[in-house]
């Protein structure tokens, strides 16, 4: 990506709309742009799709759907009609929502998610630019970080012994 300046959220727009006309098209292989940067989505063998720089590391996308799709991750929530990334590092994992059409209505799900499954809200931060909401729960030893900016919600969990 490029850290010479933010991303566009129009940019994210853009990239989700490539992402769900290429998977919608059933397409096995499609070089998208985003912000200046080309990325491979590729339809793998078991029939999910991937996203990452060529030859790079590379995350699952799952376009938007009514209900859980097949091989969604277990424990992660799940947000309806909405395009998601996905991917997994050691210790923990990220969602990131592509320029979701009700960018509130998914930080709301995400808070109630959280709280139903038993993370405590232990701060929220609000400002303007570049990040409009940050908030972080814990549980355990365990924590998680929602956070909106530049069109994108984003979920991210980490166990304690990688912070």
């Amino acid at each position: 990506m490029n850290t010479e300046r933010p991303v566009d959220p129009q940019e994210v727009q853009a990239l989700r709309a490539q992402i769900e006309a290429c998977i919608a098209a059933g397409e096995d292989r499609a070089h998208v742009d985003f912000a200046g940067f080309e990325l491979l989505l590729k339809k793998e063998p078991d029939g999910h799709y991937t996203i990452g720089p060529p030859g790079g590391q590379r995350g699952f996308v799952f376009a938007a759907a009514a209900a859980v799709p097949e091989g969604y991750p277990a424990d992660v929530p799940f947000i309806a009609n909405e395009t998601v990334a996905w991917s997994a590092a050691e210790g923990g994992w990220n969602l990131t929502w592509l320029a979701p059409r009700l960018a509130d209505w998914v930080i709301d799900q995400l808070h109630e998610h959280c709280l139903d499954t038993d993370w405590a809200l232990a701060s929220e931060t609000r400002t303007d630019t570049p990040t409009s909401l940050q908030r972080m729960y814990r549980r355990g030893a365990e924590q998680r970080f929602v956070s909106c900016s530049s069109g994108s919600v984003a979920l991210v969990h980490k166990h304690r012994r990688l912070y």
